[in-house]
């Protein structure tokens, strides 16, 4: 409790950034969220599949998504998490809650109900890569943007201006959460097209040239809350913004958060063998049972958990569930099994609530 007390002068050391990077669809986001240490990214988009990006394969389910998330923060080799896009992770978490409460759309339940639910796992998934942070890995989402009005509240009339391809309350938190939004785009020359002084006409033209802008315009939003200095208009490269993340990992960490202690953003819900095997593969995990705990932690308790496995004939009752992920395939088998064991428990949680 003291320490809570205490005033704290200098800059916290050693955290990871949180990096939101948007743009239009082409112009580089996921290529330059590619060329950040490390860097694996979840590939909900679909979009990294023609490069030679370090990848998982692309997740069919939220909870697909969640599992890498988790098992790709288990991973010493990983500096860098990279979702990519924001916007296709949105379309995910909304067809988990459609099926999850057998809805035909987010506005069935009435009084914005779904999207609070949608609002809700989002904000878990953000908490979630808050703490991965903590912990000194980098966490980057990347988003579309599209054109649309804005009506600026101390000024008349409305203007055009770049948006976030998102609800509208998550494209706020998100903004919220990044200590770095970098606004891509290619640059435009305004150009004399006839006449002069008043009566001159001008119009914007596009160049090939890519450029990133880390300062809040009434076109775009963008912004650098690092520490570090930035120009407001800079190349789109990793190069630009490197000394951030170098100066960051030269570091020795104030204090590091103990992944196990961090919430995952949601319940793995894999189905089958097959999608646990493209999912993880053959590689190496430094620590399996850490990677399943994220899985477990959210909405049940390891005793839960272990009892659910038990019902199902999946443990003995003097089998431990780290016992059983720390073998040889554990990790694949938990993977598999999991989907069954969370209906379990909530069968059983509900036929407990009935009797009673």
């Amino acid at each position: 409790m003291s320490d809570l007390l205490t005033p704290i002068k200098a800059r916290a050391i050693g955290a990871g950034q949180k990096v939101l990077i948007t743009g239009l669809e082409g112009v580089g986001k996921t290529t330059l969220a590619a060329s950040f240490p490390a860097a694996i990214i979840i590939d909900a988009d679909n979009g990294a599949k023609n490069f030679d990006f370090e990848r998982l394969p692309a997740p069919k389910t939220w909870e697909e998504m969640s599992a890498q998330i988790g098992w790709a923060a288990s991973q010493p080799q990983y500096k860098t998490i990279v979702i990519d896009t924001a916007d296709a992770a949105e379309r995910l978490c909304i067809a988990s809650i459609l099926k999850l409460k057998g809805w035909d759309g987010i506005e069935s339940p009435g009084y914005g109900k779904g999207y609070t639910y949608m609002y809700e796992s989002y904000a878990r998934m953000l908490n979630y890569l808050e703490l991965v942070a903590n912990t000194g890995k980098n966490a980057v989402l990347t988003c579309h943007v599209e054109v649309g009005s804005f009506d600026q509240p101390d000024e008349l009339g409305s203007y055009s201006r770049y948006n976030l391809k998102l609800y509208k309350k998550i494209a706020a938190m998100i903004k919220e959460w990044a200590d770095l939004i970098l606004f891509c785009n290619y640059e435009s020359v305004i150009v004399n097209t006839a006449g002069s002084g008043s009566d001159a006409k001008y119009k914007a033209t596009g160049t090939s040239k890519r450029v990133m802008h880390s300062m809040h315009s009434a076109m775009w939003d963008a912004k650098n809350r690092t520490g570090e200095p930035l120009p407001p208009k800079m190349d789109l490269g990793y190069g630009a913004i490197a000394h951030i993340f170098d100066k960051q990992a030269a570091a020795a960490p104030e204090a590091q958060l103990s992944l196990a202690e961090a919430t995952p953003p949601e319940a793995d819900q894999l189905a089958a063998e097959s999608t646990a095997n493209e999912m993880f593969g053959d590689a190496s995990e430094a620590d399996p049972w850490e990677g399943a705990l994220y899985t477990i932690m959210l909405d049940t308790t390891l005793e839960e958990a272990e009892a659910g496995y038990r019902r199902e004939g999946w443990l003995g009752d003097s089998e431990t569930l780290e016992s059983k992920v720390r073998a040889p395939g554990g990790m694949r088998l938990f993977a598999s099994t999991w989907g069954a064991v969370l209906d379990n428990i909530a069968n059983y949680t509900e036929n407990e609530k009935e009797s009673k």
